[in-house]
């Protein structure tokens, strides 16, 4: 996992990976301004597509290093709008997609949450996978 100049290296285990942050989001006059939304990364973990191997199999999920979030200033800020009353939403968001070795995603903060899309072949190849297993018969 990267985010700027740093970065942290992890293990996971199941079909997917799942990243998870908290989002603060403003008003959409302060958006239309360019204000934009502010994050925590809280964790990255594995996950299972089938639900018996989610409950029964080892998982793994680590807290993400403060240094790829926008970190200290999160509760201050946090309080800070809850009492000056200019935020229009606070909650967790996730995004999650296929686990593939050499796969890379480039996961983004949009206004809703967030968002992430395959960057290399390898990421494309097993979306597309994932994307056909995933639609009904």
């Amino acid at each position: 996992m990267q985010h700027g100049d740093v970065s942290q290296r992890l293990d996971l285990l199941g079909d997917e990976w799942q990243l998870d942050a908290r989002v603060l989001r403003w008003p959409a006059s302060w958006q239309s301004m360019g204000i934009k939304p502010r994050y925590q990364l809280e964790r990255i973990s594995g996950r299972y597509r089938d639900i018996d191997q989610e409950i029964a199999g080892l998982r793994i999920a680590a807290a993400l290093d403060q240094h790829l979030t926008q970190g200290d200033w999160w509760a201050w800020l946090g309080r800070l709008a809850e009492n000056l009353k200019f935020l229009d939403a606070a909650h967790g968001s996730s995004a999650y997609h296929p686990l593939q070795d050499s796969a890379v995603y480039e996961v983004n903060l949009t206004n809703s949450g967030l968002i992430s899309r395959p960057v290399n072949e390898e990421a494309r190849a097993v979306l597309r996978d994932w994307l056909s297993d995933s639609v009904a018969p």
